[in-house]
């Protein structure tokens, strides 16, 4: 027997062999299996990404009755080469404009083959290891009619933990997550693990009777505590930090990351809906890139060989554009300063502060007294594409400046 697409843009594939139980009593019918095998399960996304199991094993025991409209899941086991479905129990009651539902859910995962699986659904590779066993319970009396009635009246307790993962450049080491859903409240507990040489904290909670499903934080916390750079964070979500990793190879440094608050939308497309109010700095930073050659060619510097400082800097964002007043990056001893505000649309519309002035002095760490006479240059267009003539500007504003000098003479 082979499967047929489900869903219509999913493909299943695979031999089965079962022998199903059928019976009726009292009203009452039972579907009862403890011999179906799959042989070669595969499933294929549109991407044609695939997952597959040589053998899969599985048991079912079920219990519909029409009349009382409940549905009673004794008995679901599956078992392959690397997952083990052990209990599964689900109880589900209609009465009247209500509807009852409770149950367990115990496995034993290798995560290897969970992200395997999850890879075909994902837009990105997630690699993730380790062996645990997970249990889930949960129960929610809602009204029938209304289609988020079970996730606003949840109750549930979960504990998934795996030894090692790997996402957009972030390395995590061994994690333990614990999260309890009350009345439609979600928490996630506080946990803290290891990523990328350093250490990442995180707590938060979320509304499930709110549309969209918003994640936040519930105070300030300490995100990531000297985290290493990674090539792939710098197109993951550093490059709408600072333009200057839009373009940025052989990146390396370490990043501390602190929040007051942070949202995150967990259902929905809608970016505006992600929030962030906090605080990013960057040590030992190291890259080479054409945007920041550009704006030291004033000072007939560069990049190469230098060691860069990005001083703690307070961001926000809010609808979908981050902003900050005064972000100060440390080329040598060279200050350059950006403001403004990146989209996650990828558009500029910033200001550069050159580590220069209009009578032509180059400025130094900590000469704040110069700060009023550096020239600055707007920064506009795209992450792709940004625009930045400093030539030009730069000599409209010496002659200003000169002309400013002669009006005192």
């Amino acid at each position: 027997v082979m499967f047929a697409s489900f869903p219509k843009d999913l493909g299943m594939a695979g031999v089965a062999q079962s022998q199903l139980a059928l019976t009726r009593k009292d009203g009452v019918y039972r579907l009862f299996t403890d011999t179906t095998k799959i042989q070669d399960f595969t499933l294929t996304s549109p991407e044609n990404k695939t997952f597959k199991q040589k053998e899969v094993t599985a048991a079912l025991d079920i219990y519909v009755d029409p009349t009382a409209k409940s549905l009673n899941v004794e008995r679901v086991q599956a078992d392959s080469p690397q997952f083990k479905i052990l209990k599964v129990a689900l109880r589900k009651t209609d009465q009247g404009n209500t509807t009852k539902l409770e149950g367990q859910i115990d496995a034993q995962l290798d995560w290897a083959a969970v992200a395997q699986a999850a890879s075909v659904f994902m837009p990105e590779t997630l690699d993730i290891a380790g062996q645990r066993q997970v249990s889930l319970n949960f129960a929610s009396t809602y009204p029938t009619d209304d289609p988020n009635g079970l996730l606003k009246n949840l109750d549930s307790t979960a504990s998934l933990g795996f030894d090692r993962a790997a996402y957009k450049g972030l390395n995590f080491g061994s994690t333990q997550v614990d999260v309890q859903v009350t009345k439609g409240s979600m928490q996630i507990k506080p946990f803290t693990t290891t990523v990328n040489e350093g250490k990442v904290n995180f707590a938060a909670q979320a509304d499930l009777r709110q549309t969209p499903i918003l994640l936040k934080t519930s105070g300030p916390l300490q995100v990531a505590q000297g985290v290493r750079i990674t090539p792939e964070m710098t197109e993951s979500f550093l490059k709408y930090v600072n333009p200057i990793f839009a373009d940025a190879v052989g990146v390396s440094g370490i990043v501390n990351f602190d929040t007051q608050s942070l949202t995150i939308p967990l259902t929905g497309n809608d970016k505006k809906s992600m929030q962030l109010d906090g605080t990013i700095g960057v040590q030992q930073l190291r890259l080479q890139a054409s945007l920041l050659n550009k704006i030291l060619s004033v000072i007939k510097e560069s990049v190469r060989d230098q060691v860069l400082t990005i001083q703690p800097t307070k961001l926000a964002m809010q609808d979908g554009v981050l902003r900050y007043d005064d972000m100060q990056i440390n080329v040598g001893d060279n200050p350059i300063n950006f403001s403004g505000a990146i989209g996650l649309n990828e558009k500029l519309d910033m200001a550069v502060l050159l580590p220069y002035t209009f009578e032509g002095r180059t400025v130094r760490v900590g000469d704040e007294g110069q700060r009023s006479k550096r020239v600055s240059v707007p920064l506009t267009g795209t992450l792709s594409a940004p625009q930045l003539n400093i030539q030009r500007l730069l000599e409209t504003q010496i002659l200003q400046g000169l002309g400013d000098l002669f009006k005192k003479l």
